[in-house]
């Protein structure tokens, strides 16, 4: 392999590399705000599964 090659080789892998270390940035980045808005609406439905467990609601399609 020709020293022509090898540097093309490498500029390959770096410019990869790069683009990996984007898409991983941007995976965490995405990771993160769905933790957010998690985080967010996590009162209201466990306010919401608390009502309705007190409604003593029974779904007939699950009985045979």
């Amino acid at each position: 392999m020709s020293d022509k090659e090898k540097l093309n080789l490498q500029r390959q892998l770096e410019n990869e590399c790069k683009h990996l270390e984007s898409e991983i940035d941007r995976n965490i980045k995405e990771a993160d705000e769905t933790k957010t808005i998690f985080k967010r609406i996590q009162p209201n439905v466990e306010k919401m599964i608390r009502e309705f467990t007190k409604t003593k609601f029974f779904l007939s399609v699950a009985n045979k």
